[in-house]
């Protein structure tokens, strides 16, 4: 096992035991546990919340100053995130790119042990190909992915071929670790921010920055597309 994956089983294991127990919300649905109630998605306001600002360094989709940003915490060995990815980009396209109604950041958040190094080549690819290239190569990993510390990590240098980058180059990046600290970062960043497993999702508006949560409080994960826009619409009204 290498020093990188060594450094993050510790924290990862932490916040894994709270996606095995989120789990039985995201697998649900809209169901919450045992529960038949259906779970209605909310924005509970967090005083003090602590995130990092969104910034040039940041992987954006839409207009930076776009009137709801929707902050994604995940990693690419997260089932539950790529569950979550269509969604994104469906949220996307229902709202378009350039309306300056919705944007998306994607931030790494990588507990699984082989996270980190996979975050590195969505970092690698953004290096060389820029930030279109970035939510592309993330799109087909998620594609192409098992989950769960699965994915071959030959994997990751296809992927980059693929999208027509220079695997050699690429290869040189990942194995120099360039992005590691980065990486890191944005690791202690949804740490800080809340963060206990993944997906986790704040919304950003000119009012506040919001985990999505439900009407208790409790936040939640892998969402429907529909259970997410409902507050999407409710933010953009208030947001006018």
């Amino acid at each position: 096992m290498n020093n990188e994956n060594k450094n993050m089983m510790v924290p990862g294991a932490i916040v894994l035991a709270g996606i095995i127990i989120a789990g039985a919300l995201y697998a649900g649905g809209s169901h919450s546990g045992p529960s038949t109630a259906p779970v209605t998605p909310g924005v509970v306001p967090t005083a003090g919340i602590t995130m990092k600002d969104i910034d040039a360094s940041d992987h954006l989709l839409g207009k930076a100053d776009s009137k709801v940003t929707i902050v994604e915490y995940a990693d690419l060995e997260c089932p539950y995130c790529k569950q979550y990815e269509p969604v994104m980009n469906q949220m996307l396209s229902t709202y378009g790119t350039s309306s300056g109604q919705v944007a998306w950041v994607f931030r790494h958040f990588p507990i699984h042990s082989r996270g980190p190094y996979e975050a590195e080549a969505a970092e690698c690819a953004a290096d060389l190909g820029g930030n279109d290239v970035f939510f592309k190569y993330i799109d087909k990993i998620f594609a192409v992915t098992k989950a769960d510390n699965n994915l071959d990590p030959a994997v990751l240098t296809k992927t980059a071929g693929d999208l027509g980058l220079d695997t050699k180059a690429f290869q040189s990046c990942l194995d120099s670790g360039k992005f590691k600290d980065k990486v890191q970062a944005s690791y202690d960043d949804a740490v800080k921010a809340g963060a206990r497993g993944t997906p986790y999702t704040v919304l950003v508006t000119k009012n506040g920055k919001y985990p999505l949560s439900d009407a208790q409080g409790n936040v939640l994960g892998a969402v429907s597309f529909d259970q997410l826009k409902a507050v999407i619409d409710n933010l953009l009204k208030q947001t006018r």
